[in-house]
């Protein structure tokens, strides 16, 4: 059974360009998803399914896996709870240059409500996308069946903005002059954290 509502075609012709396209890029984009999450996770977008503006807040939900950066098929580091991000284990796998395999990630859409998603380093495309439920009352005139359509196209509307960021990001070499100098230190400082924290 898909993981996804009956939509219509020009929807699931986006799921497909999201899997086929920059699958390469795909563990750099985890990676800076994750670092925006955690320093700069607010933003207003236009969505053309909504008539003003809406804020954003992304986040990572409540499973990370991480693998060698030598292959992706030895065995990986599994973190599961409320806020596996936040952990220790976490940020001693990033200092260690492990790679993200998968992460379930959360974005908050204003007066919409929280999706979950998870991303896979295989692919860009989203699989087990969670709609929220309590939007429904915005479409209280239309059928749960017609709802469900535009919650997932408000989904990937998002989260395609997102990679366009990224990939506007790193096309540019403000990459390597900045946003990856910057992801170094911020993986080194929470690193520097925990560290000081077990010797407290």
């Amino acid at each position: 059974m898909s993981n996804y509502p009956q939509v219509d075609p020009v929807v699931f012709r986006q799921l497909t360009d999201l899997s086929m396209s920059k699958s390469f890029l795909v563990p750099e984009f985890l990676l800076w998803y994750w670092f925006k999450s955690a320093n700069h996770p607010v933003f207003s977008l236009k969505i053309k399914e909504l008539p003003d503006p809406v804020t954003c807040e992304i986040g990572i939900a409540d499973y990370v896996a991480f693998v060698s950066p030598h292959s992706l098929q030895l065995a990986e580091t599994v973190l599961k709870g409320p806020v596996p991000a936040s952990s220790q284990i976490a940020h001693e796998s990033l200092a260690e240059g492990r790679l993200i395999k998968k992460m379930r990630i959360c974005i908050q859409i204003q007066e919409i409500g929280e999706y979950l998603a998870t991303i896979s380093a295989k692919s860009l495309t989203p699989s087990g996308i969670k709609l929220p439920v309590s939007a429904h009352a915005l479409w209280s005139d239309q059928k749960p069946e017609d709802i469900n359509p535009q919650l997932l196209s408000i989904f990937l509307d998002v989260y395609e903005y997102l990679q366009t960021e990224f990939m506007e990001k790193r096309l540019t070499p403000e990459w390597k002059n900045s946003i990856l100098p910057d992801i170094d230190i911020w993986i080194k400082s929470k690193a520097q954290k925990n560290n000081q924290t077990m010797v407290h």
